[in-house]
């Protein structure tokens, strides 16, 4: 099985590669900056 990091994923292009590889049965692990914490954060998350 395949794995990637990818950095970004909730942003406009980050979130159409994380929903590619996901398509395609890729392991992800996702890092994003969660503007909605206080103070913003950065998070991460596996699928």
């Amino acid at each position: 099985m395949k794995k990637i990091v990818l950095i970004g994923a909730s942003g406009f292009i980050g979130s159409a590669i994380l929903n590619e590889a996901l398509n395609r049965g890729i392991k992800v692990t996702a890092d994003y900056y969660d503007l909605s914490s206080n103070p913003p954060s950065f998070k991460n998350y596996k699928f």
